[in-house]
């Protein structure tokens, strides 16, 4: 059947311009694709806790990864920079478990907090039938009185994490610039002001293409970063091809990777 509407999504110009503008990451990205592929294990029942829910998180960081190349062909680089911080957050956590597998349990269990403050009760009864899960994230108050359901799995936030496991030169640009764009707030409200002849205007939803090649370019550097946990981590035979992805990041964008000291833009 012939659909009645001819429906166009995103930004047609856009994407043919960042086409044309990122031949060499177009060029090169396929080499990640593939060590990605190679690097990653097959889910089977021998493997440990911390296994699945660290290889879990690699997936999805490569979906994430995808989602941003999306947003970012577009110029939609709002959406890429917010994407960015989930994507940021599930590296890091992924890196925090894989140097202590001995808290991925507590990871897991924390579900039960979640399912409760989704008032999801019958599949919290299910997880967690007795409310032994659930007490066990339960803390007094500062000042006393009615204890209260811990805020996170771990005591340590992310950024502390970060910072354990090597990465806290990125939270300024993955973590807390993300989190402007992702929340109201006053930076995402000036960057769509602007003064036209001593009026201060709205602007028209435009594309960012900059911040969505800025986020691009941080998104692939953590994908670097997750080919390079797998490896170490589950003990890969080493192949020409994983530095050929170091090099092919260093090719596309010029650098080895963004210092920490640059701004987006």
């Amino acid at each position: 059947m012939t659909p009645k509407y001819k429906v166009e999504f995103g930004e047609p110009k856009e994407r043919e311009k960042f086409i044309v503008e990122h031949e060499r990451f177009f060029e090169r990205i396929g080499s990640l694709v593939k060590a990605l592929n190679i690097a990653a294990i097959k889910v089977n029942a021998n493997l440990s806790n911390a296994e699945v829910v660290i290889d879990t998180l690699c997936k999805l960081c490569v979906e994430n990864f995808n989602e941003i190349l999306l947003l970012s062909a577009n110029g939609f680089g709002n959406g890429a920079i917010t994407l960015l911080r989930s994507m940021f957050e599930k590296l890091v956590t992924a890196r925090y478990l894989e140097l202590h597998p001995n808290e991925v349990d507590k990871f897991f269990d924390y579900h039960a907090v979640k399912l409760h403050k989704l008032r999801q009760d019958n599949a919290l009864k299910e997880f967690d039938p007795d409310g032994s899960i659930l007490n066990q994230f339960k803390v007094v108050r500062k000042k006393g009185g009615r204890k209260r359901l811990q805020s996170s799995w771990t005591n340590n936030d992310l950024v502390k994490m970060a910072e354990e496991v090597g990465l806290g030169e990125f939270v300024k640009w993955a973590y807390h610039v993300p989190l402007e764009f992702a929340h109201p707030s006053v930076t995402a409200i000036v960057s769509f002001l602007e003064e036209t002849d001593g009026q201060l205007t709205i602007k028209e939803n435009e594309p960012r293409p900059q911040l969505a090649e800025d986020a691009l370019m941080l998104a692939q550097a953590f994908l670097l970063e997750i080919l390079r946990l797998q490896v170490a981590h589950y003990k890969v035979k080493d192949n020409p091809l994983f530095q050929q992805c170091i090099d092919d990041y260093a090719y596309i964008w010029g650098k080895e990777r963004r210092s920490s000291d640059e701004s987006l833009k």
